[in-house]
């Protein structure tokens, strides 16, 4: 048995992040081994379904350690709307939080996988470099799309270093079977980072989910949320005023969420994660994305015209492709899903001891 310490996205604790943890964390238990975390926020710790220590003293973790995996997640990249200020704070954050954890893995021989994370773009030359000599220390870093796989190779990753396979939860029917065969219900899940009364384009979509309702009345809006912050709150809250507190599903663990999202027939959303997991389950999703990272998964699918521009929404297109397709399934090609398993593969071969 092998104590392996499982980072990432470690200090909040969304819907995406902790269910990286949790089938990354399952995996490795199946097969005999001990993982845990290091400073981890504790909401991850509480949501998963195992118990799991989480060690606060870095060297004490590193000591620790046998292997050090990091599970998916868009840390090797960042935001693109973000000013440059909160760019930089960015920077630090994760220098700090994330790739602190390898550098000292580095120094301390210890064998280091990347599995199935987003890389890129990352504007500081300071980071660049550090996430370049994190490339080349780890065994391997597995990528989940073709763009992070470019950047890698761009910053200086050998490229020997560098596998490209999927995001690991695009497999998430596999890893999930006993949520495969369910009948679709005729919810039409709405999920908004900010409420339509404090944002321009949040208020445009709810326009337009309203309208196709209007027009489809056997379909009905619930809103949803993956994260208990301060603004989804009030999304939520808003959807309560508008529709009725029994219009809202609030998020409580991310197996339940799982749920919730394999049923439903239609799925709006601004975050990558939420529609990985409802387009595997197979519904009718439609995006409207924050971060270029999402758009990516779209285009890797062959299902782009899912991806609703600014441009779009202001012309009513949200409306329009919902109305064209919204008894048509996403579909991801079964090539995608294997890559997306792989990544278990992968890292059942890496902490296999020498």
């Amino acid at each position: 048995m092998s104590s392996i310490l499982l980072h990432g996205a470690t200090w909040v604790d969304n819907f995406g992040d902790t269910l990286f943890f949790e089938v990354f964390g399952s995996e490795l238990l199946k097969n005999g081994h001990k993982p845990f975390l290091y400073n981890a926020n504790e909401k991850i710790v509480k949501n998963l379904t195992f118990e799991i220590s989480n060690e606060r003293n870095v060297f004490k973790a590193i000591k620790k350690a046998n292997y050090i995996v990091y599970v998916g997640g868009g840390y090797l990249g960042e935001p693109s709307d973000i000013t440059t200020k909160k760019r930089l704070h960015w920077s630090f954050r994760n220098l700090v939080k994330c790739y602190s954890i390898a550098i000292l893995g580095a120094i301390y021989n210890k064998k280091i996988l990347i599995c199935g994370a987003g890389a890129g773009p990352i504007t500081n030359s300071i980071l660049r470099k550090i996430v370049k000599f994190i490339g080349n220390k780890s065994e391997q870093v597995v990528v989940r799309d073709i763009q992070s796989y470019e950047f890698l190779k761009e910053i200086g990753v050998k490229e020997s270093q560098v596998k490209m396979t999927a995001d690991t939860l695009i497999a998430v029917d596999r890893i999930y079977p006993e949520f495969q065969s369910q009948a679709k219900n005729k919810k039409v899940l709405i999920h908004l980072s900010v409420s339509p009364e404090k944002n321009e384009k949040s208020k445009k979509i709810w326009t337009q989910v309203l309208k196709f309702v209007d027009e489809n009345p056997d379909f009905e809006i619930y809103g949803i949320n993956d994260h208990c912050n301060s603004a989804q709150r009030e999304f939520l809250s808003f959807v309560t005023r508008k529709l009725g507190e029994d219009r809202v599903i609030n998020y409580t663990t991310p197996i339940e969420l799982v749920r919730v999202l394999s049923l439903a027939s239609i799925v709006i959303t601004e975050k990558l994660h939420v529609g990985i997991i409802a387009s595997s389950f197979g519904g009718s999703v439609y995006s409207l994305p924050q971060h270029s990272k999402t758009v990516r998964y779209y285009s890797q699918i062959g299902y782009l015209d899912r991806h609703i521009t600014n441009e779009d929404l202001d012309s009513g297109g949200l409306y329009e492709k919902m109305m064209d397709s919204k008894n048509d399934a996403v579909v991801v090609p079964q090539e995608v899903k294997d890559k997306a398993y792989s990544n278990f593969k992968i890292m059942n071969e890496f902490t296999i001891p020498s």
